[in-house]
């Protein structure tokens, strides 16, 4: 695993009136380009980039947290992997990280805006 992939435990949010995770900001689109340049084949670059606008607008601290826990760029779904739970997915490269990982394994299918781009 890269040494950029910190530990970083983030809790739950006691009330609903939490909208952001931290550190949040918004990515312009060359940011976006080189954080999936990192991570995904020249081939899928545009899907990565796609993928993460329509999850998360490219806010690093988009946070999902209604029926689920979905966090950062590509949203990560720590109910559905709880082994990732741990890491802080609201920095950009680590949430690109383990989407990258996910991807590996199953596609672009894990992701609602898949389907809704014609990815899955």
């Amino acid at each position: 695993m890269s040494d950029l992939v910190l530990s970083y435990r983030i809790r739950r949010p006691i009330t609903s009136g939490l909208l952001w995770g931290p550190d949040d900001r918004q990515l312009v689109r060359a940011e976006m380009e080189m954080i999936v340049a990192m991570y995904w084949p020249p081939y899928q670059h545009e899907n990565a980039v796609r993928i993460a606008q329509c999850e998360s607008g490219w806010r690093t601290g988009a946070w999902n947290y209604t029926h689920e826990d979905s966090r950062g760029l590509f949203q990560i779904n720590v109910d559905a992997h709880p082994q990732w739970a741990t890491y802080n997915l609201f920095d950009p490269l680590v949430n690109a990280y383990f989407a990258n990982q996910l991807w590996a394994v199953e596609g672009w299918q894990p992701w609602s805006c898949a389907k809704e781009l014609g990815l899955g």
